[in-house]
């Protein structure tokens, strides 16, 4: 018996392709979305059964489970690319002059309105806003986001870059050889005006600059080892308004890069690779921890009037 396409159900020219059945065009469908300089609109609001609707062919492979990312870690690609973008978050974050602006702003218009530094010392607002700024738009690089629309890309990321923007903070600062996370200079990473709070709450601030740094100190982490869990960190599914195959599409990154994490151990640390996947995800649980710690603090800089730049009090 004939294989037929899982998405269209043509009977032609179908083979085995990216982890499901699919004929020639459903094939070149998913190897040209990621390079489409329009979107893709259904004239039918995504509930129409037309073949040659792009839009709802695409959601179609990917409720059906088609690998997107197949390709993404061939002859050492993906590492390659994540080195890539994340040294020009490191630079934009290192050599830029911060701007206050919102989330929006930096989805819509990336790292365009930043412009060279021309300050020695700033402060930790201004560290944190350039922090978080430089993080979304390092997530805005990642290969999920080229299939994802604007409003599913919004969705997640503005629920997400706040948590990979504190992992990416208490990496570098455990890389410049501190115990709690800093920002560069020497800054703490809580402002300036909040030393009252932080005096009658020592052992909440202290466990927020601290206890993941602890972990971090104690497991080492490769370059590898990092850009793989920022990724990881980045990319939750579990977010309010995705739409289907948006929550399908990130699910299924966060599970390649989850693998490719996993394949990644099990090269190195051999036997012990499992035992040292199990300890690069616990950082995600005090990571949490961590966040949840955050929210606390916000509320109360919130009530004893402590401004805090905009892609922070819009994130909490």
């Amino acid at each position: 018996m004939l294989p037929i396409c899982q998405s269209c159900g043509k009977l032609n020219r179908v083979g085995f392709n990216y982890g499901i059945f699919v004929c020639n065009a459903c094939k070149q469908l998913i190897r040209r979305v990621p390079n489409m300089k329009t979107a893709m609109n259904c004239k039918q609001n995504e509930d129409c059964l037309n073949n040659k609707c792009r839009r709802c062919s695409f959601s179609r492979l990917v409720l059906i489970g088609a690998n997107f990312f197949r390709d993404l870690d061939k002859n050492g690609r993906l590492f390659q690319e994540l080195s890539s973008m994340n040294q020009n978050r490191s630079t934009s974050f290192l050599t830029f002059q911060p701007k206050d602006l919102s989330f929006e702003d930096i989805v819509d218009r990336g790292m365009s309105d930043f412009s060279k530094r021309t300050k020695e010392k700033m402060s930790s607002h201004e560290w944190a806003s350039l922090q978080m700024a430089t993080t979304v738009d390092f997530m805005k690089k990642l290969q999920v986001v080229r299939y994802l629309t604007q409003s599913d890309f919004c969705n997640f990321a503005k629920r997400t870059y706040f948590k990979c923007a504190i992992f990416i903070m208490a990496v570098e600062s455990k890389e410049l050889k501190m115990e709690r996370m800093v920002f560069p200079g020497n800054i703490d990473v809580f402002p300036e005006e909040s030393i009252s709070i932080q005096h009658n709450h020592p052992e909440l601030f202290n466990r927020i600059r601290c206890q993941l740094i602890s972990k971090l100190i104690e497991l080492n982490l490769t370059e590898e080892e990092f850009l793989l869990l920022s990724v990881i960190i980045a990319s939750d599914p579990n977010v309010e308004g995705f739409s289907d195959h948006g929550k399908e599409l990130v699910s299924h990154y966060q599970s390649f890069i989850s693998s490719t994490l996993m394949k990644y151990c099990m090269q190195m640390y051999g036997r012990n690779g499992p035992n040292r996947f199990g300890d690069l995800i616990s950082l995600i649980q005090i990571l949490t921890n961590t966040m949840e710690k955050l929210e606390y603090t916000s509320t109360l800089f919130d009530i004893c009037g402590v401004n805090t730049n905009k892609l922070v009090k819009e994130f909490f």
